[in-house]
């Protein structure tokens, strides 16, 4: 009894003393039971009755299982540690078995683990809250990162190739699931690494701070028919916003190669000043005539700048725009940053170099855009057979979690800064 007197006296001490050191109340994200059921019934009804699906929290804790009518009795376990394993190691299960067969065997031996695909583990941002097993479906595939987007909100996404044809993803209730079915021979589930946006208001903007600058690249695509009327919306939305409190630059750019495809860069004080930007006059009438013309999604993505140059000066009449995604796996994210941080100093000296900048995407930490200005088609050849370019993507490859996606443009104005 005494025991149980002490016990309660040094709880109700923590409680009373909210500033101690070292006793502070543990606040963490973590899967509610609601995200799980959405997960495992979106994946049960889109993957058909052969499949089982476990769905665990941040501790392994099994939060969901549902069982396929048609599912083998053995599907259970598997599901369930095949979701332990993802959320343990913080991968999906094939990128662990493949890792522990010549590094770190040991592993292997740890109960509930197993070296199967089919573990995805479920992340906001880096941290990892989850993890989803999926057992039942046939044949095997690999797996690689992908991304959808609901409502404008961006929701990272890990993809299993496995089996029959379905694509899962995470809805709030009463929405269609983002995902669609696809050809034979593959099946994707997707299991939203932001998993908290399928829960979220949709149709919200992403939220920039207010105490730095926002970079933000979109990427737009039209009808080729409605190439010259996207052209004249771009053009004069950034003459419009040149003109908004806060902004620094704004550039709109044309696909050199496919017509139809335009971006978007710019850069704002803050965040307070690119919420405003998104929120008024301008934009709206030009999103309001740009959606009719638009055949792929309005793809805005946010960014912090790591490494960027000073306003930019007048670019030359022939100047070349490189827009490049880079997505490395996430152990890889500090080593890629010093790699590109590199370059982009190494670059900035190249004689015929107008602009180098390297920004880190906002919500996903280990997704970068390098936007890069030369002055002509042959300043860029010159700087891709540079021997410090040539080791970069050498380099990078072996971190890269998706394709090397560089895209080239020209400015749809030209000089005007």
């Amino acid at each position: 009894m005494s025991f149980r007197l002490a016990a309660a006296a040094a709880v109700a001490a923590i409680i009373a003393v909210p500033g101690s050191a070292g006793a502070q109340v543990l606040t963490e994200r973590n899967v509610s039971v609601h995200m799980a059921l959405t997960i495992a019934e979106t994946a049960l009804a889109e993957c058909g009755s052969r499949v089982s699906v476990a769905v665990v929290d941040r501790a392994g804790r099994l939060r969901v299982f549902l069982q396929g009518d048609g599912a083998q009795p053995h599907n259970i376990e598997l599901a369930r540690r095949k979701a332990y394993t993802a959320e343990t190691f913080g991968r999906t299960t094939l990128e662990w078995a493949q890792r522990t067969e010549t590094n770190v065997p040991g592993q292997r031996a740890l109960t509930d683990v197993i070296p199967l695909q089919g573990g995805v583990p479920i992340k906001v941002g880096d941290e990892t809250i989850g993890g989803v097993g999926l057992s039942g479906a046939p044949n095997g595939g690999g797996l690689r990162q992908g991304r959808r987007r609901q409502g404008g909100r961006p929701v990272e996404v890990a993809r299993e190739d496995s089996g029959p044809s379905c694509l899962v993803g995470c809805r709030p209730p009463g929405r269609q699931p983002l995902g669609r079915h696809l050809g034979r021979g593959s099946m994707k589930v997707l299991i939203a690494g932001a998993v908290l946006a399928a829960v979220a208001a949709t149709g919200a903007r992403a939220q920039a701070p207010d105490n730095q600058s926002a970079y933000v690249v979109t990427y737009i695509e039209v009808a080729p028919s409605a190439e010259a009327a996207a052209a004249n919306l771009l053009r004069r939305v950034a003459a419009a916003s040149r003109k908004e409190a806060g902004n620094l630059h704004y550039d709109v750019l044309q696909h050199i190669e496919r017509r139809s495809q335009f971006a978007i860069l710019e850069a704002w004080s803050d965040g307070k000043a690119f919420e405003a930007h998104g929120g008024g006059a301008a934009m709206k009438q030009f999103r309001g005539e740009l959606d009719p013309l638009r055949i792929g999604f309005y793809d805005e993505r946010l960014d912090a700048g790591i490494d960027v140059s000073p306003l930019p000066a007048p670019v030359a009449k022939d100047a070349i725009y490189v827009i490049t995604h880079i997505d490395v796996t996430g152990q890889f994210k500090d080593d890629a940053i010093v790699m590109m941080k590199k370059l982009a100093t190494d670059s900035r000296r190249e004689p015929d170099a107008e602009r180098y900048d390297v920004w880190q995407q906002s919500n996903r930490l280990n997704h970068f855009t390098v936007i890069e200005i030369w002055k002509n088609q042959a300043a860029l050849d010159a700087h891709n057979r540079a021997a410090g370019t040539r080791e970069f993507r050498e380099k990078l490859g072996r971190m890269m979690g998706a394709l090397y996606d560089d895209r080239r443009y020209r400015n749809l104005e030209c000089c005007l800064y």
